[in-house]
C-alpha cells in the first residue's frame, strides 16, 4: 500500500514536535512492511490486532491512550475518515481531519467536519498548523 505523496515529509516535521504513532486496523506486519515501503518512520504502531478491539470500538481508541501511558485528551487522532475521528473524539481524543482525500476509501462522506479540532487540506497544510 503506498502512503499519501505529502504524508512522509508531514510526518517527520510531526515528529520534529510530537511523538507520532500509527494506530491501525491493519495486522502489525503488515504495518510495518507499509512504513518501509513508504519510507515512514513512526515513534511506534499499534495494530488493532494485537490490542484485540478494532477501530472503531472506543476499547481500541483507549487500548492506545493506556498503553502510551496518556491520557485521551493529550491525545489527537489525524484521519480523512470522520468516523474514525468521531470515535476517538467519544473517548476524549482531540481530532485533526485531512479534508481533501476524495479518493480514500471511507473518507470524507460522513457529514459536517466542524466539529474537529484542526482542519487540513492535506498532510503538509496539516502539519504547518500543528508544528508551523
Amino acid at each position: 500500500m503506498d502512503s499519501w505523496s505529502d504524508f512522509g515529509s508531514a510526518l517527520a516535521r510531526l515528529r520534529t514536535r510530537f511523538s507520532c504513532v500509527v494506530l491501525t486496523v491493519m495486522s502489525w506486519s503488515i504495518a510495518v512492511d507499509c512504513s518501509k515501503r513508504n519510507d515512514l518512520h513512526w515513534d511506534g504502531i499499534l495494530s488493532c490486532e494485537l490490542l484485540g478491539a478494532y477501530k472503531p470500538d472506543a476499547a481500541a481508541y483507549e487500548a492506545g491512550a493506556r498503553l502510551l501511558r496518556l491520557d485521551p485528551t493529550e491525545m489527537m487522532m489525524v484521519a480523512s475518515h470522520p468516523g474514525d475521528l468521531r470515535a476517538a473524539m467519544a473517548v476524549g481524543y482531540r481530532t485533526g481531519f485531512v479534508i481533501a482525500r476524495h479518493d480514500e476509501p471511507g473518507g470524507n462522506d460522513d457529514g459536517d467536519s466542524a466539529d474537529f479540532d484542526v482542519l487540513a487540506n492535506n498532510f503538509t497544510l496539516l502539519a504547518d498548523q500543528l508544528v508551523g
